[in-house]
C-alpha cells in the first residue's frame, strides 16, 4: 500500500511562512525601517532624502516640458516665417488633408 502524505500539515506550514512574511515584509516586497535594526533618526533622513529626489525630478521635468514648447513653437514660427517670405505651400496631400479635416476627419 501506498503512503499517503499529510497534506494538512504541509499546507500549515505554507500558512505559517507567509504570514511570518506579512509581518516582517510590507506589500512593496521591503523589509520595514525597524525590523532591520537601523540607528535611531534614519526613517526621517530617508524619508527627507526622498522628498527632495522627488522635487528635483518634477522640476527636471516641469524644465524639460517648457524647453519642448519653446522648441515646438519656434519650429511652427520659423515654417511660418518661410511660408511667408519665400512663399512656401503646403504639399498637396497635407493641403488636401487639411482641407477635408475641416469637413470629415475620416477622409485624411
Amino acid at each position: 500500500m501506498a503512503k499517503k502524505k499529510a497534506v494538512k500539515s504541509k499546507s500549515s506550514k505554507q500558512t505559517q511562512k507567509k504570514s511570518a512574511r506579512k509581518e516582517l515584509v510590507p506589500a512593496r516586497g521591503l523589509a520595514r525601517l525597524d525590523d532591520v535594526g537601523l540607528p535611531d533618526g534614519y526613517g526621517p533622513v530617508l524619508a527627507e532624502l526622498k522628498t527632495r529626489v522627488r522635487s528635483a525630478q518634477l522640476k527636471a521635468a516641469v524644465s524639460v516640458n517648457r524647453e519642448l514648447i519653446l522648441l515646438y513653437w519656434h519650429i511652427g514660427s520659423e515654417i511660418l516665417r518661410c511660408q511667408n517670405e519665400q512663399g512656401w505651400r503646403l504639399p498637396t496631400s497635407i493641403a488636401r488633408c487639411r482641407r477635408n479635416s475641416r469637413t470629415s476627419p475620416a477622409k485624411c
